[in-house]
């Protein structure tokens, strides 16, 4: 399969992956549309390192939060 490099974060997409910015802030991709889904820019709470996670992910199951890990 073809792929294309992934601006956004390690590894490759797909070539045939329909990818869109949606919002940019200081300069920094920090929402995303992939193949009519949509991802948002989180800090993980205990690493806190930066990853795409979907938007309709909810607070308690999102490691972004203190939540996630103290349960």
């Amino acid at each position: 399969m073809l792929t294309k490099e992934n601006r956004f974060g390690e590894g490759f997409l797909p070539a045939d992956t329909k990818e869109k910015v949606l919002e940019v802030k200081d300069g920094i991709v920090t929402k995303k549309e992939v193949d009519g889904k949509v991802y948002y820019r989180a800090r993980c709470a205990m690493s806190g390192k930066r990853f795409w996670e979907d938007e309709g992910t909810p607070f308690y199951s999102s490691i972004s939060s203190e939540h996630y890990w103290c349960c």
